[in-house]
């Protein structure tokens, strides 16, 4: 009976945990970043992290040993990308981002360069923005996008307020999940097609 309950217990916590409503903020002010990770009113900070204060010894330096690794080939890095890309954007579905504040202040080292930048970044940002709102689900988006001829290096500002849960990301990986292992049987019934014409 105790074993039931511990069992219980724990199939309770699994789905708790699943269910977990979690948000991801990211801010990027000055090229420094913050990430910091929450669940209900806990929140983590990711990067950066706390510097240690305790002062390790140097160690050597240890000469690379050549890995036995086998290279992947740009046929095997293709066949994943086709198998796995067609399931990519459920996955991002199921991230919603009720707040994106996106601030590009644009500048080169002369105003025909900074006019040149900020053209050619308004119509990268036209053509790739329908695809991005239509990827994730984003309810106040705020992008402004400025050329700032006094100054000579460009600022970035964004504020990202990102949300989702374990069990949505999970449902929405199955299919990516699948593609890939159904990749891998693939390849190794190749292989074994290989070692017996072989033989």
């Amino acid at each position: 009976m105790i074993f039931v309950k511990i069992l219980l217990g724990l199939l309770l916590l699994i789905v708790l945990l699943l269910i977990l409503p979690l948000h991801v903020t990211v801010r990027l002010v000055d090229n420094k970043l913050l990430l910091s990770v929450g669940a209900l009113f806990v929140r983590v900070r990711v990067y950066p992290r706390k510097a240690k204060s305790v002062d390790k010894p140097k160690k050597r330096a240890k000469k690379a040993k050549p890995s036995g690794k086998k290279k992947v080939s740009p046929g095997e890095i293709f066949d994943l990308l086709q198998a796995v890309l067609p399931g990519i954007p459920r996955v991002f579905g199921a991230i919603r981002i009720p707040r994106l504040h996106l601030r590009l202040r644009l500048a080169a080292q002369d105003a025909a360069l900074t006019a040149e930048l900020y053209g050619a970044v308004c119509a990268a940002f036209g053509c790739l923005w329908p695809h991005i709102s239509r990827i994730f689900s984003i309810s106040r988006p705020r992008i402004d996008i400025e050329p700032d001829f006094e100054a000579d290096k460009t600022a970035v500002l964004l504020f990202a307020d990102i949300r989702s849960c374990l069990a949505k990301l999970a449902i929405a990986a199955l299919p990516v999940a699948f593609a890939y292992l159904k990749l891998l049987i693939k390849k190794a019934g190749g292989k074994q097609d290989v070692s017996v014409s072989h033989q």
